[in-house]
């Protein structure tokens, strides 16, 4: 349970943080920010901290935009000395101009929740177009 309540702790003001950044600095100077945080030691899974992320950033009536939950799991991802990418897409359908961003590692999806969710992506940070 500590656990638990320590990383929501974590996520919290990391949610904070990062709502104050958007503000302060541009995407891809946030993003190379946030590459260079700290490394941890490995105590959470990436699974773990991503159902952190969408259990205490999805308050019921009021969903919290991607941008901010992708930036929140990508910093603790970089932590946990993993290399993820922040990737921004677009739908692939093309019925729509809604940016979506979601955390992948690999090349796989991570989080968080929904993640891709059937968006093409066009950048992601680090900086990479494809």
């Amino acid at each position: 349970m500590i656990g638990k309540l320590s990383l929501a702790a974590v996520i919290a003001r990391r949610y904070v943080r990062v709502r104050l950044d958007l503000r302060r600095y541009p995407l891809p100077e946030l993003v190379s920010r946030y590459s260079h945080l700290p490394r941890g030691r490995n105590r959470h899974q990436v699974r773990t901290l991503r159902r952190g992320v969408d259990r205490l950033l999805k308050l019921p009536g009021r969903p919290l935009r991607c941008l901010p939950r992708a930036l929140v799991l990508y910093s603790l991802v970089v932590e946990q000395n993993h290399n993820p990418r922040l990737v921004v897409g677009l739908p692939q359908a093309g019925d729509s101009n809604r940016a979506h961003a979601w955390v992948e590692i690999d090349g796989i999806d991570v989080g968080p929740s929904p993640g891709r969710d059937g968006h093409q992506p066009l950048a992601a940070y680090p900086l990479t177009f494809f």
